[in-house]
């Protein structure tokens, strides 16, 4: 099973990004994890973004930053475990050294969009 988890980190804590050790500690796990199979694809995400949305068949292009937008993501990672404990479990290790903030796990269902689509997302991401 796959989970997309998005962090996003408190806004009042250290950003574990101005310390070296958390650095390399980060860079650790992320090898362990990418060398297990269990991480497929991870990354920060910017603080700009474009918003597409759809209303009544008009489509709305909005780029941000967005100012009502009080929690930013921060990063995202593709996960593939077993069970959900392990993807709980790779959360609770990131955070241990991100620090403060939240990880949201969302569960990735192969099925929506049809068994070739499912077939091509795997190939690429192998």
């Amino acid at each position: 099973m796959r989970y997309l988890v998005l962090f996003t980190p408190d806004p009042a804590a250290t950003a574990a990004q101005d310390d070296p050790a958390s650095l390399e500690q980060m860079d650790m796990l992320t090898k362990d994890n990418r060398d297990a199979g269990r991480l497929l694809a991870t990354g920060g995400l910017g603080s700009n973004a474009t918003r597409v949305r759809r209303s009544g068949g008009a489509v709305d292009v909005v780029d941000g930053p967005f100012a009502e937008t009080k929690e930013v993501v921060a990063g995202f990672a593709l996960v593939e475990v077993a069970t959900p404990e392990e993807a709980l479990a790779m959360a609770h290790e990131f955070l241990a050294i991100a620090g403060d903030g939240t990880a949201v796990m969302h569960p990735v269902f192969d099925d929506v969009c049809g068994t070739a689509s499912t077939r091509n997302n795997k190939e690429t991401l192998s």
